[in-house]
C-alpha cells in the first residue's frame, strides 16, 4: 500500500510540473519550384507568382468555394497558368487590376502592392477566413521584389520564423540554388517551400516537428 501511495505522488508531481503539451501548428509549402529544379530566390517576383503564393496559402474550404470564381481581365485567360489564383484573390479583394481593365501578371511586384494586399487579407473579414494568421505587415521595401525578398515579407506576417538551419528537419526539399544555410534567404525560401509541423518557444522560435 505505501508503494502504490508513493507512485501515485510521483505521477501527480510529474503531471503537475511537466509542462502543458503544446499542439503543433501546420505551415504549407506556399512557394513551387521551376520545372527545372532551381527555385530562383533572386528572380523578380511577379504578380502572378504572388497570387498563386497566396491561393497555395488559402485554407482548403475557400480554395474549394472560390474554385469556379471567374475574371475578365484581358491579360488572364481561363488557359493562363494563374488564372485560378488571380480570380480567387480578386474576387477576395485581395489583389486588384489596373484602371485599363489589365492584370499584368508578368510585372514585377513592388514592395508597396504586396504589403497593400496583406494589409487588404488582414481586414477584410471574408479574406481573414480565406488566409488566417495573415497580420499587416512592418515596413515595404520599395521597388520590385525578388522572390526571395517577397517571401521574407509573406513569411514576417504569417509568424514563420524558424532562426537557424538547425530548426529544420532532413528531407526537405533542396534547391541546388538557395545558397547556403548562411545566405540571408536561405531560410526563408526553406519555410516557404516546404509543408511542415512546427512548434515554438516562447521567445517565438519555430522548430519543425515533422514533414508533409
Amino acid at each position: 500500500m505505501k508503494k502504490i501511495t508513493i507512485l501515485l505522488t510521483l505521477l501527480t508531481l510529474v503531471f503537475t510540473l511537466a509542462p502543458p503539451v503544446r499542439a503543433a501548428d501546420y505551415h504549407p509549402a506556399y512557394l513551387a519550384g521551376y520545372p527545372d529544379g532551381t527555385v530562383r530566390p533572386l528572380a523578380p517576383a511577379t504578380r502572378a507568382e504572388t497570387a498563386e503564393m497566396l491561393w497555395r496559402l488559402m485554407t482548403s474550404e475557400a480554395r474549394e468555394h472560390l474554385a469556379d470564381e471567374e475574371t475578365c481581365f484581358c491579360d488572364v485567360p481561363p488557359g493562363h497558368w494563374a488564372y485560378r489564383a488571380v480570380s480567387a484573390l480578386v474576387s477576395l479583394g485581395v489583389l486588384l487590376g489596373d484602371r485599363c481593365g489589365s492584370f499584368r501578371p508578368d510585372a514585377a511586384v513592388t514592395g508597396e502592392e504586396l504589403s497593400a494586399a496583406l494589409t487588404r487579407a488582414a481586414g477584410l473579414s471574408y479574406a481573414r477566413t480565406a488566409l488566417p494568421g495573415v497580420t499587416v505587415p512592418g515596413a515595404a521595401p520599395e521597388g520590385p521584389l525578388s522572390r526571395a525578398a517577397a517571401v521574407r515579407m509573406l513569411n514576417e506576417a504569417l509568424g514563420r520564423a524558424p532562426q537557424s538551419a538547425d530548426d529544420l528537419l532532413d528531407g526537405m526539399p533542396a534547391w541546388p540554388d538557395n545558397g547556403e544555410p548562411g545566405t540571408w534567404f536561405y531560410l526563408d525560401i526553406q519555410e516557404a517551400s516546404a509543408s511542415h509541423t512546427c512548434e515554438k518557444n516562447e521567445a517565438g522560435r519555430e522548430t519543425w516537428t515533422g514533414l508533409g
